[in-house]
């Protein structure tokens, strides 16, 4: 069962996807296509490229992304949030080079998510038209201000005009109403929209729920 976080930078994925992520049979990829660098990906050879590793990971497929984890070996970040990646790559970090290991380890879990923030929604739609993988979908949308005040505390932002600047982010909002208007439609059991907004403890526990019975 397979789920995907379709999100800008700094909107409140990290919050929404560790909902996501609180189950014990989940295994999650925080940012799969981080690799690619610190760019909205678009173009029809990096979306090629992207939507095959996409395929890749939820198939289990470690073989196919080597590039992926030649990125990841020196960064052992990169697998802290996957429950059940992250202790063996904190120890033993040779292992989760292998692409072996990653593999049988991923087969293990009966739930699959990922959060993308670098794929926009007018090409992270394809997945949802595999029937093979099954894909749930959520757009998490913000107040473009607020996301851009976020923005400004990260340094590695400032160098990329993708996440800089305030009109690539409303351009992108609007291509990704456009879509979403359409998918709504066209997989209403499938994909869904929800606005990120400051969730106090008092709803807490009835916004996770309701996040967790639409995934699973």
């Amino acid at each position: 069962m397979r789920s995907v976080l379709v999100a800008g930078w700094r909107t409140g994925s990290s919050f929404t996807s560790a909902i996501i992520n609180s189950h014990p049979a989940n295994f999650y990829y925080a940012e799969p296509l981080q690799d690619f660098g610190d760019i909205r990906i678009r173009g029809p050879l990096l979306v090629d490229a992207a939507i095959k590793n996409i395929h890749a990971f939820f198939n289990c497929e470690y073989n196919k992304l080597q590039h992926f984890i030649d990125f990841g070996a020196s960064l052992p970040w990169v697998y802290d949030k996957n429950q059940g990646l992250s202790s063996y790559c904190k120890n033993q970090r040779d292992l989760c080079s292998d692409p072996v290991f990653l593999t049988a380890v991923c087969q293990l879990y009966p739930f699959q998510s990922m959060k993308l923030n670098a794929l926009p929604l007018e090409y992270a739609q394809l997945l949802l038209e595999d029937e093979y993988l099954g894909v749930r979908m959520i757009l998490l949308v913000r107040d473009p201000r607020g996301t851009m005040q976020s923005r400004r505390r990260l340094e590695w932002c400032q160098n990329s005009t993708d996440c800089s600047d305030p009109k690539v982010l409303c351009n992108d909002m609007v291509s990704d109403y456009k879509v979403a208007a359409k998918l709504k439609k066209k997989y209403p059991h499938a994909f869904k929209v929800v606005r990120c907004m400051k969730i106090y403890l008092s709803i807490l526990s009835i916004k996770r729920k309701k996040c967790l019975n639409f995934m699973v």
